[in-house]
């Protein structure tokens, strides 16, 4: 690698892409790496050097001498340099938002003269190749000495030589300023806005009056808000609309957002430098905000993000037939690169809730066209703690022909396997059949041993590096332990017993009402059992007791009440999802081992129970019964985006994840016949399992291999408890007795 690379020569390329464009270059990730040390590159930066040419600009004075320069790659990367100020400069530049790797300088900005009065500048910086455009907007970080005065920053941008200078958003935190980068030019910061009025020649009139007015001693918040308002109305609510409300396909080929033409570019574009006005009058004045318009804004966007990764999932779809193999445009990965990678970031970008509008990462995931699939057969061979086994794993991709018809799994692409959870983390790469092996110790004195998998596609193109998917292998020493609550006594009470159904043993004891045990819930450490004491109906105290028996403990006191279900803990054994009574209908809540930081997740006209965690802690499923049927719904831990699983007339409740995250089984009355059924995390891909026949209060084992429920066996009129293989098969009896045996858990 040469200095002379690193002239500043220019790459220029429109800023408003076309689609097909953007396709090509396929941005990626907003998440930035770590800070390096001065003078260094990080990530898929390589070959820091110094010794870079001048770069003979008449009016901005660079110090050449501290300049650094490396070669960053698409899937990015980091470079420093350090101002003979002792200001360090820090460049991040994202997965993707380079077209290609790039020869990339960074100077140390000393002055410059045209732009900022003398004592103005705090600092500033000139990269090459001058002119780059950024798909995703890169950061520069400027940590600041304590001997330079921060109480008034602006940031600013501008090209070549302080050309065609515009304002920027700059964030003070502590002594290091944050200013975003969407084109390789220069970016800097000055101490007043006076010292930049008058020379925003690359600013719309509309931004130049917003920063005219905060510059005036005497200005007006009203004036900023009526400005907001009125490039709102005039651009932004035309130009995002534009793409989203049409009685067509919003980008459909011959529509007026086609995905080969610049509209919805320009659209994005446009609500995003209205989103940066924003940002930079709100970093002045915390308190200023423009509703509902900006409330407005957030909807439109996240209904044209929905379209735009619609649109870019049919375009693969359509592809679907041709190879996966290679950087073509006719390549559908490539398509589910970026309908996943420009989606998530954008929505991310502009602020929109992810999670609750269907934006976030598992929700992209699990509806792309392009997925990469593990299958289920996957296993773990060692047998206890001390042992060294082999974990065996196929994965590979499918496409979607259609929406929820994949095709084939394909081997064509590698598939980077990262196992974490055994002695050592592992990461390799599957062969060219999808298969994958390595061998792993299991720790001693871990029991169950709970290894995690990622799978991604190990493609050069960052968007597609980032098609992943997630399994879990949980495996103990022993069968585990089953969880269930009986009423030999009368009263209801908590039992376990091996999975294997011997050694069962009393964990709760009493024969009044008001110390019945109900719907037991394992920890995810196998240690502790949750479940409700007292008088259900009415009201009933939330415990928390040892496997042993020992150590009973209140939670809450009003738990339950209602529509009856089980428990749930956290997967990080720190909080507990419950039901209780509010008003008249129970909810669901969430609260801490000890009784603190209570929050209501739910709040329906019907009423809400059986809390289940997800193994990945983001989503609760539950039990709601509205319009006189209980269906299955899901809920995000944070209280948003609630979803409705289940359609059928016949009730559907008592859901339960599978320990991968990627099923739900639920119990069912479909037909007026109680039985088990599982579905999709999605709800997508409803089916009974066979021999599941008048079964109820369904639950996993911890390897995911089988489900344990509760039945009444033929002639009998009390339930026993059985176990049946995933697939329906396979049924055997657990226990025989002539008492109500039901709510069984399995212990990790």
């Amino acid at each position: 690698m040469r200095a002379e690379d690193y002239s500043p020569r220019v790459h220029q390329r429109n800023r408003r892409l076309s689609v097909l464009a953007a396709a090509a270059l396929l941005g990626g990730s907003l998440t930035a790496c770590g800070a390096k040390p001065a003078g260094s590159a990080s990530g898929s930066a390589s070959g820091v050097i110094g010794g870079l040419p001048d770069l003979h600009l008449a009016n901005v004075k660079t110090e050449t001498s501290a300049a650094r320069g490396a070669m960053i790659k698409r899937g990015g990367g980091t470079l420093q340099a350090t101002g003979s100020n002792g200001v360090v400069y820090t460049l991040t530049v994202p997965p993707g938002a380079l077209a290609a790797d790039t020869n990339v300088g960074l100077y140390p900005v000393a002055s410059i003269e045209s732009l900022v009065g003398n004592g103005g500048l705090i600092g500033g910086v000139q990269f090459t190749p001058d002119g780059t455009t950024l798909d995703f907007p890169a950061t520069l970080s400027v940590e600041v000495p304590a001997n330079i005065d921060l109480t008034h920053v602006a940031g600013f941008a501008y090209s070549g030589d302080a050309a065609d200078p515009e304002l920027r958003p700059a964030i003070v935190a502590g002594r290091t300023i944050t200013i975003k980068v969407r084109h390789f030019s220069g970016i800097g910061a000055s101490r007043t806005y006076g010292d930049l009025l008058g020379v925003w020649g690359g600013q719309a009139a509309w931004q130049q009056a917003i920063f005219q007015e905060i510059a005036n001693p005497n200005r007006s918040m009203a004036t900023i808000a009526d400005i907001l308002r009125t490039q709102y109305d005039d651009v932004v609510l035309p130009a995002l609309g534009l793409c989203t409300n049409v009685e067509v396909a919003p980008f459909a080929a011959g529509a007026v957002c086609d995905l080969d033409g610049t509209k919805a570019a320009e659209a994005q574009w446009a609500y995003e430098e209205w989103r940066n006005a924003l940002l930079y009058v709100q970093i002045q004045f915390s308190s200023f905000t423009v509703d509902p318009e900006l409330g407005q804004s957030k909807v439109l966007a996240a209904t044209h993000l929905h379209d735009w990764y619609g649109a870019l999932n049919d375009r693969c779809r359509a592809l679907a037939a041709n190879p996966i193999v290679g950087d073509s445009a006719e390549n559908p990965v490539r398509w589910a690169g970026l309908a996943f990678a420009h989606t998530l970031d954008w929505a991310t970008e502009w602020g929109i809730s992810t999670s609750a509008n269907g934006l976030d990462l598992e929700s992209l995931l699990d509806n792309l066209c392009a997925k990469v699939v593990i299958d289920p057969s996957r296993s773990y061979s060692a047998a206890s703690p001390g042992d060294t086994g082999t974990l065996r794993l196929n994965a590979g991709i499918t496409i979607e022909t259609a929406p929820n018809t994949a095709g084939p799994v394909r081997h064509q692409l590698p598939i980077q396997v990262k196992v974490t959870g055994a002695a050592e983390d592992a990461l390799g790469v599957t062969d060219s059949q999808g298969d994958y092996h390595v061998d792993l110790a299991w720790p001693d004195g871990l029991d169950p041993i709970k290894i995690d998998i990622l799978a991604s596609i190990n493609v050069e193109n960052p968007n597609v590096q980032r098609i992943a998917r997630f399994d879990r292998i949980t495996k103990s020493s022993g069968p585990g332990q089953i969880a269930w609550m009986s009423n030999p006594s009368g009263a209801f009470q908590i039992f376990s017993m091996k999975a294997d159904g011997t050694a069962t043993k009393a964990v709760t004891t009493g024969t009044g009402p008001l110390t019945q045990g109900w719907t037991p819930s394992w920890s995810s450490d196998g240690r502790r059992i949750a479940f409700y004491q007292g008088v259900v109906s009415s009201g009933a105290n939330l415990m928390v007791v040892n496997a042993d028996g020992s150590g009973l403990k209140l939670v809450v006191s009003d738990a339950a009440g209602g529509l009856l279900g089980r428990p749930s803990w956290s997967p990080d054994g720190a909080k507990l999802a419950f039901q209780a009574v509010d008003g008249h209908d129970s909810e669901i809540y969430v609260v801490g081992l000890d009784g603190s930081a209570r929050m209501q997740l739910t709040s329906n006209e019907g009423e809400d129970g059986g809390p289940a965690w997800s193994p990945d802690g983001t989503r609760i499923a539950f039990t709601s019964v509205r319009d006189r049927n209980a269906d299955v719904y899901v809920i995000s831990t944070d209280g948003s985006g609630e979803i409705r699983l289940t359609t059928d007339p016949g009730s559907d409740g008592q859901p339960q994840w599978s320990p991968d995250g990627r099923r739900i089984v639920f119990a069912s009355q479909r037909g007026g016949v109680n039985g088990i059924w599982v579905m999709q995390a999605d709800g997508s891909g409803q089916m009974e399992l066979a021999g599941g026949t008048g079964g109820a209060y369904p639950t996993w084992s911890p390897d995911g291999t089988q489900v344990v429920f509760a039945a009444s066996a033929s002639g009998k009129t009390t339930s026993d408890l059985f176990v049946m293989q995933a697939d329906g098969t396979a049924v055997r009896q657990l226990t025989q007795n002539d008492v109500n045996d039901i709510y069984p858990s399995w212990s990790p």
